[in-house]
């Protein structure tokens, strides 16, 4: 192996780099790609969490920016193993999943916020309600077309809405989940 020591170094330097890298890039798009939608579109955490919502567009453009500069790359081992804004491509990574988690972490507390002020919300995945969350703003959409309302109140399978020419739709009626019974509320609906 002496004859081969320096190459067998490289390699050997240059696969683990690749592993801890693909591993790692494989984490924070799939982190980034959660968040995305939440803090860049959702204006309700953009309100909720501002502080977290001005720091993950900071994190965007840094994943963006080296996603792009991995484009450059013509394999994954010049990727690994390169400096990007003097540090190694992992050094980086590794401070782009903290930060991530940082706004993981403020969010998950945001959404236990309010399931304890509504403890129906603990029936929902925490995908349903981000869904909920980030658009409350069309309930047509979450209680007939996404129909979680059999998830947050017991026996109403869905809401019947009917737009009013206005920004909220009114609530016509409900069906029940027990049998096929529509019950309509008075004075037009609320």
């Amino acid at each position: 192996m002496g004859h081969f020591q320096e190459q067998v170094e490289y390699w050997q330097t240059g696969l683990s780099a690749i592993s801890d890298t693909v591993t790692l890039i494989a984490e924070v798009q799939k982190t980034w790609s959660f968040l995305i939608n939440l803090f860049l579109y959702s204006e309700e955490v953009k309100i909720e969490l501002p502080t977290y919502s001005e720091d993950f567009v900071q994190i965007d453009k840094q994943v963006r920016a080296l996603l792009s500069n991995s484009k450059k790359c013509s394999t994954i081992l010049e990727f690994s193993i390169q400096e990007y804004e003097d540090d190694k491509v992992l050094t980086k990574l590794e401070e782009i999943n903290k930060d991530l988690g940082k706004c993981q972490k403020g969010l998950n507390d945001f959404i236990s916020s309010k399931r304890r002020v509504f403890p129906r919300f603990y029936f929902l995945t925490m995908e349903e309600l981000l869904d909920i969350l980030a658009n409350g703003n069309n309930p047509q959409y979450l209680f007939s077309e996404k129909n979680y309302m059999s998830k947050i109140v017991q026996g109403i399978e869905k809401l019947t809405m009917a737009s009013n020419g206005g920004d909220r739709p009114t609530i016509k009626s409900f069906v029940s989940a027990i049998g096929i019974e529509s019950i309509d509320f008075l004075n037009g609906g609320i």
